[in-house]
């Protein structure tokens, strides 16, 4: 129906009104001699129907024919509006410029989607595409997907599949992470046992190969042997492997932080100073004269970009210079307490554990430092594989 009304705008519409006795005869006319008309509907006054423009003049010999009247009530479609507008050639350029524009800009990728990450940062696979040619602006036609696929596999190790897509304005990258093949462990000229990384009381065992020498529930201490790698059968018979297992243990930790009272810190020393950009396709062009001097002082900077009138390749950036300078100041109590507790956030977060069962956490001040020590009962994997040197 879109399409239909559509076509019927560009080639113009003709909405007239049929009067007289009999206003059905002409619309029946019409229908022998093949002329279109449509959306017949009675008034009080006659009947009102639509037909094309180019048509129109064919219904004044049907008219009188019928011995009815017309009188023409609406007309729509490009043929009127041109000729409405036909003088001013500012508007009619302006159409056609941005007819242009938006086929210009349907022909560049202004999208790059990154899918697929789990341990690789989005933001390294976009700056290697940028590095072969793929960025925001780019041509389409100028991007062979093909060739950097093959590129981007033997600039990053880390990958193991990737496909780039264009899709209209989009480029959909679906990337694939290499799984590294663990080493072998176990080779025949090698032996070994697996032992207690620190102390704990072991809550889960599964063996691999080797050994155990202790059970689920027993208490284990450092350096001691869990899982041997020297095994003997019914027969009596030693044989050495290399001991491999998970072992699960809750574990009770301790960890302290201590934080200066006093410490050196930035703070604002002037107003804060704006400055703009008008950026285009990535290249910024200042909006303000670029003031000399005073190039030793320090500032804090944060920029924001907006999209200006919804153009694809078009911004606005706003810029905050702040003047600092570096002061000495004392923390107060809680001060010192939320950068504590923040420095053993970062302290713990490359702990590999799996569960914390239980954590405390408790603050000394004192004159010149902060400490936090936090208490937590963990469990996670305490396995370590000790290789055994033989004579």
């Amino acid at each position: 129906m879109f399409l239909l009304t559509w076509l019927r705008w560009l080639r113009g519409t003709v909405t007239f009104l049929i009067t007289g006795a009999f206003p059905e005869r002409l619309v029946n006319l019409c229908i022998r001699s093949r002329l279109p008309v449509w959306g017949v509907s009675r008034r009080k006054d006659g009947l009102i129907a639509h037909t094309y423009a180019r048509q129109y003049r064919r219904l004044r010999p049907m008219a009188r024919a019928s011995r009815t009247k017309t009188r023409v009530q609406e007309r729509r479609g490009l043929p009127f509006w041109q000729y409405r507008y036909r003088s001013r050639w500012g508007l009619m350029a302006g159409g056609a410029g941005a007819v242009l524009l938006l086929m210009f800009l349907s022909t560049r990728i202004w999208i790059i989607d990154v899918r697929g990450c789990d341990k690789i940062e989005p933001r390294d696979i976009t700056s290697q595409l940028s590095a072969l040619g793929l960025r925001p602006g780019v041509a389409a036609r100028e991007i062979d997907s093909r060739l950097m696929q093959r590129q981007m596999l033997l600039l990053d190790d880390r990958l193991a599949w990737i496909a780039i897509n264009l899709v209209g304005s989009t480029a959909q990258i679906e990337i694939r992470e290499r799984v590294k093949i663990p080493e072998r462990l176990d080779p025949k000229d090698r032996a070994g046992n697996v032992v207690a990384a620190c102390d704990g009381q072991i809550k889960y065992l599964e063996i691999y190969e080797g050994q155990p020498l202790v059970r689920v529930g027993d208490t284990v201490t450092k350096g001691e042997v869990i899982v041997s790698g020297i095994m003997e059968d019914q027969y009596g018979n030693t044989q050495l492997r290399y001991a491999r297992a998970k072992v699960i243990a809750q574990v009770q930790e301790e960890q302290t932080v201590e934080v200066p009272m006093e410490q050196a810190q930035w703070v604002a020393s002037g107003d804060p100073q704006q400055r703009s950009y008008l950026s285009i396709f990535g290249r910024e062009i200042p909006l303000f004269f670029p003031v000399f001097g005073g190039g030793e002082e320090a500032f804090s900077v944060s920029r924001e970009e907006r999209s200006l009138m919804g153009i694809p390749g078009l911004s606005l950036v706003g810029e905050t210079h702040t003047p600092m300078r570096l002061e000495t100041v004392r923390l107060t109590e809680l001060q010192a307490k939320e950068t504590a507790m923040h420095q053993m956030k970062l302290l713990t977060e490359g702990d590999e554990v799996l569960s914390i069962v239980r954590r405390a956490a408790s603050g000394n001040p004192q004159e010149n430092c902060y400490r936090l020590t936090e208490h937590r009962i963990v469990e996670k994997d305490i396995a370590v594989e000790v290789e055994i040197f033989l004579n």
